[in-house]
């Protein structure tokens, strides 16, 4: 099962929280950031690619089609459309 973790920051104690975003069912090979650091996008040995919310800490989208693995992902200009490899 693919799981993405990532650690947030608490300013107001300087702690760090783990968040786990749980969705891909193959290894995750890419994470993107979009330009806000509000969205993210990963991509997984699953042959698709998420787009998660990370304000609410859930999966927004899933991309499909991929013929194979998401070996490598990016985000264009101010975030409008993502390319996969």
């Amino acid at each position: 099962m693919g799981l993405i973790a990532t650690h947030l920051l608490r300013a107001c104690v300087g702690r760090w929280r783990r968040i786990e975003l749980k969705g891909h069912v193959g290894d995750v090979t890419t994470v993107n950031f979009f330009p806000s650091s509000r969205v993210a996008l990963t991509g997984s040995a699953d042959f698709r690619l998420r787009i998660w919310s990370m304000e609410a800490f859930r999966c927004a989208a899933v991309l499909e089609g991929h013929v194979g693995a998401v070996t490598g992902s990016g985000i264009l200009g101010k975030g409008r459309n993502v390319v996969c490899t």
